[in-house]
């Protein structure tokens, strides 16, 4: 198996050669500000390397449920045995997951299209490029980190 963004270069490389049943069309609504959450949102859906937001999640899953856990938890913590009883007794399926599949992305795109103005939220500022550098005190000290980098020239951008 062969991932995206891990094996090839994938959506931060100049150019990309992907096969067209992978490409997922971003409705005519979703601006392009809110599209670029996509990836994110879409690991979102199950990601998580914290064994307590583990352990929180199963406690919220309902009975007949699907969990689907992304990534791997921190090693060397403690997991309380009683989420193994919960599993069993809301017949709970949890299964993992290496990667990101085009149904999260989905899934993530409809999402989106209802809570677009929570994720505009989510920028500070869109920026070029060529002002990263002069933000980076500002993210590196937790000052500001919600920035968006518009990668176009300004050429392109009028």
């Amino acid at each position: 198996m062969e991932i995206m963004g891990f094996h090839n270069d994938g959506g931060f490389a100049d150019f990309v050669i992907a096969p067209g049943e992978s490409l997922i069309p971003i409705p005519d609504n979703i601006t392009p500000l809110t599209a670029c959450f996509a990836e994110p949102m879409g690991c979102v859906f199950n990601a998580c390397p914290d064994p307590e937001a583990f352990g929180m999640g199963i406690s919220k899953a309902g009975k007949g449920s699907r969990y689907v856990f992304f990534s791997t938890l921190a090693k060397d913590k403690a997991l309380d045995t009683n989420l193994l009883n919960l599993v069993h007794y809301r017949e709970i399926s949890l299964v993992g997951a290496y990667g990101l599949t085009c149904q999260n992305m989905v899934d993530a795109l409809a999402a989106m299209e209802e809570h677009q103005n929570f994720l505009a939220m989510l920028v500070q500022q869109i920026i070029p490029l060529d002002r990263v550098d002069s933000i980076m005190p500002a993210v590196l000290s937790g000052v500001g980190f919600k920035y968006v980098v518009d990668f176009r020239t300004s050429d392109e951008t009028n």
